[in-house]
């Protein structure tokens, strides 16, 4: 191999290695979790409904909805919880309302969600609602960048009951909010390059410093 060959190289491999280095550090996992009030869960029983979650992604137990969500990087501002989980409202004997694709938006403190009912052989599709109002959170949502935890109360909003009722074949539509419980998210800090990478990352800058100043002096 000749030297320009050998510096070509050189510099293909250190340039690979310094964007790697100089990439954006990815967020470690998040959680999302909704804990019902069991006032509600009563309320909802006495009406034959069972809360549970959908999914190998989520899992509903002591009144805990918890899943795995989307990371929250510097200036993102929703929360999404992975596509194969869903919270889901089972009717004794009349179907299941099912909440997927849920979505907090820290700009409209809401969470929305496709709402799907089926009974049997029949389904009915409600769509993208907004199923959730949620109160003011603990901390700044930003803060979440860089790793922490905030929570805030949980409403089930008049759409999200209004859904839930025509499931239930209930005529008159709720028009107010409802207390559900609480909402948690959670995220951890973004992973920082080991020093090693750096010093490799270093390395390789030099070299490719280093192979074009003896390749401008071959061309003299």
């Amino acid at each position: 191999m000749t030297k320009k060959s050998i510096f070509h190289s050189l510099s293909a491999v250190a340039v690979a290695t310094s964007l790697l280095a100089g990439a954006p550090a990815a967020q470690a996992a998040a959680s999302a979790d909704m804990t019902f009030d069991t006032t509600l869960l009563s309320l909802l029983g006495v009406f034959g409904v069972s809360v549970g979650a959908t999914g190998s992604d989520a899992t509903f137990a002591s009144g805990v909805f918890t899943s795995g969500a989307a990371d929250v990087l510097a200036g993102d501002t929703t929360f999404t919880w992975t596509a194969d989980s869903g919270l889901s409202f089972t009717v004794a004997g009349n179907g299941t309302l099912t909440f997927d694709t849920l979505v907090y938006d820290s700009v409209t403190s809401t969470i929305t969600s496709d709402l799907h009912y089926v009974n049997g052989v029949n389904t009915q599709e409600f769509g993208s609602v907004t199923v959730f109002n949620v109160g003011a959170l603990s901390t700044s949502f930003d803060t979440l960048a860089s790793g922490g935890s905030t929570s805030g109360l949980l409403y089930l909003s008049a759409a999200g009951l209004s859904a839930v009722a025509s499931a239930l074949n209930i005529t008159a539509a709720p028009t107010s909010d409802l207390y559900a419980g609480t909402l948690t998210l959670t995220t951890t800090a973004p992973a920082v390059p080991e020093p090693g990478t750096w010093a490799l990352a270093l390395g390789g800058l030099a070299a490719v410093g280093v192979g074009s100043m003896l390749r401008r002096r071959q061309q003299a």
